[in-house]
């Protein structure tokens, strides 16, 4: 039989348990008694800095004791002029930005830039694209368009979208052809980060590449910059479907009658199917009733969503709009599910209820 352990042995382990668990109980107290005490230093730096840094916000001088605190002091400074420039723009983010010019924080940052570490480049691009400079603008866009790691030109793609310079509208459009580009999704929202201070360099990129022509046709719509209406017609004639498309939508968004011929053309049966689904849906959007005829010979499109965009599109014209779908509707052909939910659709939003619609009698019967 097995020889049971002595209890000497016992109380051992069970004495070395105890101790080890009061030795993790006291770690976890001083762990906390250490945050807290850390806190609070924190808060009463931040409380000591933040009239100081409010002052530079509002226009006033910075103090010396401001320029030149350092340590925990300096720390809970820039925190707060960081937090404030996340917030400000105009003049007081110039007065933020020449603050932290004359701390050095500009010239440490685009020293971190240049990092072996990825996560130090990427949280000083960060940072950078709060602060609006020459400076800053121009390491970031060297960081977009150059820097090898994925994650640090996902950073400053998003940090030059938020300098406001209409000159990274164009930097962030070409970096669309580099290898391995930055999702296109995040180029589209820096872009709109900029807003209006894009729009100049959005609209010279209408003659640019294939990626920069269709990224700009998309974001113009966004922005609804009407003017650039005609950019954007000349490029629904463009030998790309994907530019065409871009452009489409475009124009779609900003609802101008004008553009209805070179977008009806569009739904051509020869056209790309995606084309003609985005055509369909952006005749919609401009609501002019010249296209329904066109749409309504959508209705019985093999393509899905060619025929379910027309029918939507239809709904919008208001009668004119309602007859072509009531007739198909009550066909027997495969553009009658599309129309009697479009008309569905069209019923319930207006608040009523939607109509049954009558059915053909079969090929001789009814007669």
């Amino acid at each position: 039989m097995p020889a049971f352990p002595a209890a000497g042995f016992l109380l051992d382990v069970t004495g070395a348990g105890a101790a080890l668990a009061v030795i993790l109980l006291l770690g976890t107290v001083a762990a906390r008694v250490l945050r807290a005490l850390l806190s609070g230093r924190r808060a009463r730096a931040e409380q000591m800095m933040r009239p100081m840094v409010l002052a530079v916000v509002s226009g006033g001088t910075a103090p010396a004791a401001l320029i030149s605190a350092r340590g925990g002091l300096g720390r809970a400074a820039e925190r707060i002029a960081f937090a404030y420039l996340a917030q400000v723009r105009g003049e007081a983010a110039v007065f933020l930005a020449d603050l932290l010019a004359r701390r050095g924080t500009m010239g440490r940052l685009l020293r971190l830039t240049h990092s072996p570490r990825a996560h130090r480049r990427a949280r000083a691009a960060e940072r950078l694209g709060l602060i609006a400079s020459p400076e800053a603008e121009h390491r970031l866009a060297e960081l977009v368009t150059g820097d090898h790691n994925p994650e640090v030109r996902i950073v400053a793609t998003r940090a030059l979208g938020k300098t406001g310079s209409a000159v990274a509208a164009r930097t962030l459009l070409h970096s669309l052809s580099r290898p391995a580009p930055v999702p296109e999704g995040v180029v589209a929202s820096a872009l709109l980060e900029l807003g209006p201070e894009a729009v100049p360099g959005l609209r010279a990129e209408l003659a640019g590449g294939r990626r920069q022509r269709a990224m700009a046709a998309n974001v113009l719509g966004l922005l609804d910059e009407l003017p650039a209406w005609e950019g954007l017609v000349e490029n629904v004639g463009s030998g790309s479907v994907e530019v065409r498309a871009s452009a489409v939508r475009a124009l779609g968004r900003l609802g101008l009658p004008q553009a209805i011929g070179p977008v009806t053309a569009c739904l051509d049966a020869g056209e790309d199917p995606a084309l003609r689904a985005a055509a369909a849906y952006a005749l919609g959007r401009i609501g002019d009733p010249r296209s329904a005829q066109s749409l309504a010979a959508c209705l019985e499109d093999p393509h899905y969503w060619v025929a379910h965009n027309a029918a939507m599109a239809l709904a919008e014209f208001g009668g004119t709009g309602v007859s072509a779908l009531s007739l198909a509707a009550a066909g027997l052909g495969s553009g009658a599910a599309h129309a009697r939910e479009a008309l569905a659709r069209r019923a319930l939003a207006r608040g009523e209820r939607p109509a049954a619609p009558a059915r053909a009698a079969p090929s001789g019967q009814g007669e």
